[in-house]
């Protein structure tokens, strides 16, 4: 985390914003994991005009990179001058177009959460299926060990997968979870585990 010599006028502003905005409710849907997120559209549209309110704003940028990997600043703005800055490095799991902008877009919704302390609330929180990964079915018995399906959170490359993207956004956002909680569902190789292990230390220095 950066930001400028003083912070005074935008520290009062984001506390002011903060105890207006919702949480955000989650409008899109991963098929593969069947669970529900928020979009970047709705996350902006529902902080645009309290944002305004308050003479703030957020700016995001991205950096040159060897094109397997995007490298995202989210910027917080205050009309004083005054701003704070988080930055977040992802690789796709494919680096051609698709696997980038799909990257570029789950950092940008990330990233701009996590800056402005938004909840990303499920639409109906007595809904299972939209419930993360190791949430769901609590009660079930994990399954043998043989039966399990792999995780496969990177592929052949050592680059995270989109569903090693979902694993690494839950055990952010569930600091209480870890590979312990994923393992009740899927087996997991040393090189998901180090993959996965990396990107959260990357988040939470971002």
């Amino acid at each position: 985390m950066r930001q400028s010599e003083n912070i005074t006028k935008i520290a009062s502003a984001l506390v002011k914003a903060q105890g207006e905005l919702n949480a955000v409710g989650k409008d899109g849907t991963n098929p593969h994991f069947k669970s529900k997120y928020a979009t970047l559209q709705n996350i902006v549209e529902s902080c645009r005009d309290t944002l305004r309110k308050h003479g703030l704003a957020v700016v995001q940028t991205f950096a040159e990179t060897d094109g397997t990997y995007i490298n995202l600043t989210t910027t917080l703005l205050h009309e004083s001058g005054e701003w704070m800055q988080g930055i977040i490095t992802m690789r796709p799991s494919k680096a051609d177009p698709q696997g980038l902008g799909s990257a570029a877009t789950y950092a940008r919704r990330y990233a701009l959460s996590a800056i402005l302390g938004i909840v990303t609330d499920d639409d109906d929180d007595g809904n299972a299926s939209s419930q993360p990964i190791a949430d769901r079915a609590p009660q079930a018995k994990p399954a043998p060990a043989d039966d399990k399906p792999w995780l496969n959170a990177v592929d052949k490359q050592g680059v995270l997968t989109e569903k090693g993207f979902e694993v690494v956004k839950y055990l952010s956002e569930n600091t209480d979870k870890s590979l312990a909680d994923i393992r009740k569902k899927y087996k997991v190789s040393k090189a998901d585990e180090e993959a996965i292990t990396k990107a959260i230390a990357e988040v939470a220095n971002a």
